[in-house]
């Protein structure tokens, strides 16, 4: 009863300018590593989930995915356009039975090319890295009018409680 109440911390995103500007770094740097990132940002799915993506997963019309708390449980994500088109592109790496040819070990190399691109570019960290691009998809679906209920499906949370006070 005596502790000060909590503050409401400001949700960080990238702006569209940010995001394009690291997109178009990675196309000409390393192409499989910028599908990476637009896959991140077509699905808001978290960077270990992504890189650890099976092609099993992926079906016509959605991706399955494995819940964070019971992995036994499947969620499903809709295949938009925007998604079929990067999943198409990353076919042509051959990756056997993972999407990306990076593993869930790789994340802190992932992050040091990420930050790389934020120098390179004159972007400021500001504590942003991958987790970032769940959030700046959250702020997209929201921006674009998509309810908040629908919003908390895609972002897989189970309580719309989460979705707000974490994303919004």
């Amino acid at each position: 009863e005596y502790a000060p109440p909590p503050t409401k911390k400001l949700v960080k995103v990238y702006a569209e300018h940010e995001y394009m500007a690291i997109l178009d770094y990675f196309d000409n740097q390393d192409r499989e590593f910028s599908l990476l990132l637009r896959f991140m940002l077509a699905t808001g799915f978290r960077i270990g989930e992504t890189v650890n993506m099976k092609w099993s997963q992926i079906k016509p019309d959605c991706i399955e995915v494995p819940n964070k708390l019971n992995k036994e449980q499947i969620e499903t994500f809709p295949m938009s356009r925007e998604l079929s088109a990067i999943v198409e592109q990353l076919r042509s790496y051959n990756n056997k039975e993972r999407l990306f040819r990076w593993s869930g070990n790789s994340v802190s190399s992932l992050r040091k090319l990420l930050n790389r691109a934020f120098d390179e570019l004159h972007i400021e960290k500001d504590g942003r890295a991958f987790h970032v691009f769940r959030k700046t998809f959250n702020k997209r679906l929201l921006l674009s009018g998509v309810a908040l209920e629908t919003t908390r499906e895609l972002m897989r949370h189970k309580s719309i409680d989460t979705t707000i006070k974490h994303y919004t």
